[in-house]
């Protein structure tokens, strides 16, 4: 299975990965410890392993929306993506542009 050709850019002739941003992570930590649960019974209940979820909540891990979809879906909000708008388009990645993953204060908001 390949990945997908648009979640990486080049940076100095090597592909690189986009990665979770801080805000969204920094949500998604408040958000599970606010509800009191550990990571490895977050990801028993969305159905992914320990790593994933350790990896979003460190911002080591690959920008995966249907991973972060699965968050919204267990939470019942809308984490913030931390993503300018319009930066993660097809003809930004090709260029390779570099500001793709921004870190603001974004509070965790409630749907």
């Amino acid at each position: 299975m390949e990945d997908d050709p648009f979640a990486k850019r080049m940076c100095h002739g090597k592909f690189k990965e986009e990665l979770v941003s801080r805000v969204c992570a920094d949500s998604i930590a408040a958000a599970r410890t606010l509800k009191g649960i550990s990571q490895g019974a977050l990801a028993n209940a969305i159905g992914e392993k320990v790593h994933v979820i350790n990896g979003i909540e460190n911002c080591t891990a690959r920008y995966v929306p249907a991973q972060i979809s699965k968050l919204d879906k267990y939470f019942a909000t809308k984490f913030p993506r931390g993503r300018k708008e319009g930066k993660c388009s097809r003809e930004a990645l090709m260029a390779g542009s570099d500001d793709l993953i921004v870190a603001e204060d974004v509070p965790l908001s409630r749907a």
